[in-house]
């Protein structure tokens, strides 16, 4: 059974995924105030889901904005949780987790994983709380695995995470939003992180520097040759037929 989706690239850590049952799922939509970003809120279809990895300004971006525009629901961590709550948003729309935790949501699946960063924001006093940034492993209805690290360094059990889930398609950081910011998961680290996840494709994401993808690209080719490395233009669309075959799936891009 062979079926399409598509999975366009928004700039920093930001996707726009439409699911073969034709769902629109977003992810970390840093939209306005973004030099890098191809268009605005306003260009973004009606949404399905958000999922929001952590609540730094270029990853929480505009979900809170989007999700109340279309009634979106927003997959997130407990302190996302609790600024959606103060955004007005209902409690119908936010789905807290945490670590280890699968969420069936709007025809895909999630399985809650770890990310090695910081998640917090200021209250009312200025005083900083905290919450914890997550990654996700989205399984699509035909049962692609895309698994999107978040904001993350290089930590040892991604290792398990490719053992364990052997994503077809990794959404990888390679840098920083914005030069002032240190690189947390650097290229060659980051190529690292690609071969123990074992991705037959990466994307690379999350970076400012152009040459920051190039130097992954090769660093790849050197870790993992059998891997393919798709660097994608802001606003730039993979459609991709996904072919179940029993329990098996495979993918293959379509011009």
């Amino acid at each position: 059974m062979e079926s399409k989706l598509k999975l366009q690239y928004l700039s920093n850590s930001g996707f726009l995924l439409t699911t073969e049952r034709d769902k629109h799922i977003l992810i970390d939509p840093y939209l306005i105030g973004n030099p890098m970003a191809p268009f605005g809120p306003d260009k973004i279809p009606p949404v399905d889901l958000i999922i929001v990895t952590h609540a730094s300004f270029d990853h929480l971006g505009d979900s809170f904005y989007i999700a109340k525009r279309d009634n979106a629901s927003i997959v997130c961590d407990y302190l996302v949780r609790q600024l959606a709550y103060k955004k007005g948003l209902s409690k119908d729309q936010i789905k807290g987790c945490s670590y280890g935790g699968t969420v069936n949501i709007q025809d895909v699946t999630l399985r809650v994983l770890q990310a090695k960063h910081v998640n917090y924001a200021l209250d009312d006093t200025g005083l900083p709380i905290t919450g914890i940034p997550l990654a996700f492993l989205i399984t699509t209805p035909n049962g692609l695995r895309i698994y999107h690290a978040g904001d993350t360094c290089l930590f040892g059990d991604m290792k398990l995470i490719g053992q364990l889930y052997r994503p077809h398609i990794g959404l990888i950081p390679v840098g920083a939003v914005a030069p002032k910011y240190g690189k947390d998961l650097p290229p060659v680290e980051a190529a690292q992180a690609a071969q123990w996840i074992g991705c037959e494709m990466v994307i690379p994401i999350h970076y400012c520097d152009p040459q920051d993808p190039i130097e992954f690209s090769s660093a790849a080719k050197v870790l993992s040759p059998w891997m393919e490395v798709k660097t994608l233009k802001p606003g730039e669309e993979l459609t991709i037929s996904v072919i179940k075959q029993g329990a098996r799936t495979t993918f293959i891009l379509k011009d």
